[in-house]
Parts: structure tokens; C-alpha cells; sequence
């Protein structure tokens, strides 16, 4: 099964466009930071995703806190009412202009000058918590693909890399998968279980037209690539426990022909969307063919799927 999640003109300096994935901004927020320090156990985050699409950019932010009676979320210079614990919106093209060129030139952790995030509440009318925008490093999760971690192991001619991206402001799970595999006739992500262990799918990639090199796109909340009973909340939860793999199968073995056990990671750069750092020390990174890098600024034309298909 394909599902086609969009599909426009999508632009940038590399690879990391062609999977549609947004850049993503963190603000924490505690009493601390406020001018003056207000003292409270309350404390929130913003999470904002800058995504790339070329025609219409949008910023959507998600923003969860535990103050009691909020009244309004200032950002910058706008201000958002504010009644509830969560709260989610989206940025003006001005601010995802300011933003987006720190965003994608800056290393995780680099905090955007003069974005500050200050909930206020009926208390604290001032402002109760308070944080500083900063480029935020994803949640991720790697592995690379090999016959030796099926189990049994098998001596499989081929390879490649799975990367898995968390976007906590769109409640999403981003998936890059590449391989030089042919006649694949199965992608999944299965679990729980650990390496010496086998288990049954969680999310089903692909599972006709399969002979391709790359894979990606997005899982969300009710996603129908999720298995029945699964989650996306689950899922994570499987992910962050280590006991998450990709198995791939091809018509020559259709019970598993590379296999994935996946390892968090967190990624240093945001100009590193293929790197398929392993988990597991002693198996080496084989060679991947990859999409061409588009010139930066240069809009290309490519439908955003759950697979791309092969040429």
C-alpha cells in the first residue's frame, strides 16, 4: 500500500526537502526565565515545525504548559489567548522569514535572538513562564539494514539506512528508508522486541510496488499505516524503549531479507538527513544510492509519498 500525503513544489539546499520533513524550533519555559524570576512549579514547552513547502510555508506550533489560569501566550510581538493546557496555532509569514533562516543554517541548540516564548496567568499577569526559542534537535531514531541482523542471520547482497524523526508540533513520525535491495515485496516496522528477537508489525511502509530505493513520508495520529490496536503514541513508546526494527523482504526471501534493529539518536546538524549512524557497533555502513541534491533556493517539482518509486 502507498499513501499519498501531499503532493506541490517543495525547494532547499538537500536531501532533507525531498522527504517534506519540517524544520523544528523548541522553546522550555519555567518561572525562572521570567524578568524578574516568578516562583513556580509550573512549566511549559512550544514546539514550532518551519515546513518547506515553496508555495504557501506555514509554521504550526503546539504549545502544552501546567499553569493554572492562563490567560494568553506571547510570542515575539503576537499574543495568542489562552484558557487551556494546550494550545495550537500557526506563525505569520514574517516570523517564519526570521526564523527559517537561523532554522536551517543552525545547529541544534542555537537560540533565535529576541524570539521569547512568556505564558501569562489571572496570577501572574506579567507573565508566570517563560523560555527562549532555540533550534530544536529531533527525537530520532536510526539503524542500518543488513542480512546479519535477521533471525536467523542471512548473507543478504545489499543494504542501506533507516532514519525515524519525531515532530512533536504536527504529531508526527517521519520516515527516510533507503536501500539498494531489489524485488522487495515488504517494508515494515515491527516490534517489540529485542535483536535476538522477531515480532509483529507495528506500521506497514509498503507492501505492493515495492522495488524502489527510497522510501519516505509521514506517520500520523490514525494513520492507516498503523497496524490495528497500534498507535502512534504506542509506537514511540516501543521506539524509545530500543526495541523497534525495519524489516525489508524480497521475493527471494519473503521472511525477511535486511532487517533494522533501531537505536535513538540525536542529530548534530540539521543538513544530516541521511545519516544512518548503527546502533549496532561492527556492522558497516553499506553504500546507498541517494536522490540528487537540488541546488539551493532551486524549486523542483516532486510528489511527497510514503514511497518514492524507483526510475
Amino acid at each position: 500500500m502507498i499513501v499519498r500525503v501531499a503532493e506541490g513544489i517543495l525547494y532547499g539546499p538537500n536531501p532533507y526537502y525531498i522527504a517534506g520533513k519540517p524544520y523544528t524550533l523548541r522553546a522550555v519555559l519555567t518561572g525562572a526565565q521570567v524578568i524578574p524570576p516568578v516562583q513556580t512549579a509550573a512549566t511549559g514547552q512550544l514546539d514550532i515545525a518551519i515546513k518547506s513547502d515553496f508555495n504557501s510555508p506555514t509554521a504550526p506550533f503546539l504549545l502544552t504548559h501546567s499553569v493554572a489560569n492562563p490567560t494568553s501566550l506571547t510570542l515575539n510581538l503576537v499574543t495568542f489567548p489562552l484558557n487551556s493546557n494546550l494550545l495550537r496555532g500557526a506563525l505569520g509569514l514574517f516570523d517564519i522569514a526570521q526564523l527559517s533562516q537561523i532554522a536551517f543554517t543552525s545547529p541544534p541548540g542555537t537560540p533565535i535572538p529576541n524570539y521569547f516564548v512568556t505564558v501569562k496567568s489571572q496570577q501572574y499577569p506579567s507573565g508566570e513562564i517563560r523560555g527562549q526559542l532555540t533550534v530544536s534537535p529531533r527525537e530520532s531514531f536510526c539503524g542500518n539494514l543488513s542480512g546479519l541482523n535477521e533471525i536467523p542471520p542471512i548473507n543478504s547482497i545489499g543494504g542501506g539506512g533507516v532514519l525515524l524523526e519525531v515532530v512533536n508540533a504536527l504529531q508526527q513520525l517521519y520516515f527516510t528508508i533507503t536501500t539498494d535491495a531489489i524485488n522487495i515485496i515488504g517494508v515494515q516496522i515491527r516490534g517489540p522486541a529485542s535483536p535476538t528477537q522477531t515480532a509483529p508489525v507495528l506500521a506497514t511502509i509498503c507492501s505492493q510496488f515495492c522495488n524502489q530505493f527510497t522510501f519516505y513520508g509521514a506517520i500520523g495520529m490514525g494513520s492507516p499505516v498503523l497496524a490495528p490496536g497500534v498507535t502512534l503514541d504506542s509506537l514511540l513508546s516501543i521506539l524509545r524503549e530500543g526495541l523497534a526494527y525495519v524489516d525489508i523482504q524480497t521475493t527471494q526471501s519473503p521472511t525477511g531479507f535486511l532487517r533494522a534493529n533501531l537505536g535513538a539518536k540525536n542529530l548534530t546538524t540539521p543538513q544530516s538527513p541521511f545519516d544512518h549512524q548503527a546502533p549496532n557497533p561492527g556492522v558497516p555502513t553499506p553504500s546507498v544510492s541517494l536522490p540528487p541534491s537540488p541546488s539551493a533556493g532551486t524549486p523542483f517539482s516532486v510528489p511527497f509519498l510514503f514511497a518514492k518509486r524507483r526510475r
